[in-house]
């Protein structure tokens, strides 16, 4: 056998270009095991007829388990960077759909911007007020959730079709409704988890806020105002944010359709002049316990607050910011911008909020958009 090896594996072309160099005896041996594998083959030498042996499954499950457990340490080791990830929506896009909703229902812009205050205001009280598809509502407070249907429908609707959770949909739909109601450019950031939400919303009936939770029809000012105390807000912070009421009509109200001000449609600072120029009592109609507003010009426009807010203008603790805001507009804004950014952000952790970063194939990702919208829901 070796005296064939030697009379032939030096034909190998291997072999023949490397007949000076050292490591030809290592190569014969290499080609000499190749042959005799191919002799025993065809000669019917013992090997061939050694039976294969059984798979074992044993090792392919070892080696299964041995790569899952390498995969967890490598990636508890690793640390990846998310905020430099691109997202998988296109803001711009998205803001040209709320745009469509709006032009055609004017009335969903105001209330898209108390989707968003309810929101945060449940994140910060560790509640859910405004629950997720399927759910059911929760068992406190449901006065405050009164009208927010159609905006909850289109939320849904924007959060299956542009692949975005259903927190960041509400706070961003929130925050550019703001902006076509000709209020200020809000900061915004991506990166809320709804995980947490849905967990959350299964045992929204157990849970209970910080602080109890006044209706805002028979809740007292007092009330309030610890609510957002508790939450990290001042009585100016209070106030600043409540100017937002100023766009929209009162929900409560029922047949009455009453508003809190004039232009219920222009985020401007008319929440707090309104509130300086007229007064306030209780209705003689139903109008679902709101005040209404005395005088002609109250009644032209069908002016009115709840219980609890006609007496900001008159509230030690409150007064002296309507009087603030309603002569300084640009100082109203300023500071309503950063608290509303501040409620938007409340209940989310830090480390998961980032910049948003416009994904890299925006075709591709509107391709996939209009793939969803014209699935069934």
């Amino acid at each position: 056998m070796h005296r064939y090896l030697r009379k032939f594996a030096p034909l190998h072309p291997f072999a023949m270009s490397i007949q000076g160099l050292p490591v030809r005896p290592l190569l014969c041996r290499v080609v000499s095991r190749g042959y005799a594998t191919s002799s025993a083959k065809y000669s019917g030498a013992k090997e061939a007829k050694q039976k294969p042996r059984p798979l074992r499954h044993s090792y392919f499950i070892g080696l299964c388990a041995l790569c899952g457990l390498t995969g967890a340490v490598v990636g508890q080791l690793v640390e990846i960077d998310h905020s430099k990830l691109p997202n998988a929506f296109i803001i711009a896009d998205i803001q040209k759909d709320l745009q469509v909703n709006f032009d055609f229902r004017p009335d969903l812009a105001p209330a898209m911007v108390r989707l968003a205050f309810l929101h945060g205001l449940g994140e910060a009280l560790g509640v859910m007020l405004l629950p997720l598809e399927g759910t059911p509502a929760p068992r406190y407070c449901p006065s405050l959730t009164v009208g927010v249907e159609e905006p909850q429908s289109v939320v849904r609707s924007l959060t299956l079709g542009h692949k975005i959770s259903h927190a960041d949909t509400v706070t961003l739909a929130g925050v550019l409704a703001v902006e076509y109601l000709g209020g200020p450019r809000i900061h915004w950031r991506c990166g809320r988890k709804d995980e947490r939400q849905r967990r959350r919303e299964k045992g929204a009936s157990a849970s209970q806020p910080k602080v109890p939770l006044p209706s805002p029809l028979t809740g007292t000012l007092d009330e309030w105002l610890a609510v957002f105390a508790a939450i990290g807000f001042t009585p100016q912070d209070f106030v600043a944010l409540l100017g937002a009421h100023g766009v929209g009509g009162l929900p409560y109200t029922g047949p009455a359709r009453l508003s809190r001000t004039k232009d219920k449609y222009r985020f401007n600072n008319s929440y707090y002049r309104t509130l300086l120029a007229t007064k306030y009592k209780p209705a003689a109609y139903d109008t679902g316990g709101v005040y209404v507003g005395v005088g002609a010009d109250a009644s032209k426009h069908n002016l009115g607050m709840l219980p609890w807010e006609a007496q900001l203008s008159t509230h030690p603790q409150t007064a002296p910011f309507v009087k603030k805001f309603a002569s300084d507009e640009a100082e109203w804004l300023a500071h309503f911008t950063q608290c509303f950014t501040k409620l938007l952000e409340m209940g989310s952790q830090e480390h998961h909020l980032r910049e948003y970063i416009p994904p890299p194939n925006l075709e591709l990702v509107r391709a996939q958009v209009i793939a969803a919208k014209q699935q069934p829901n």
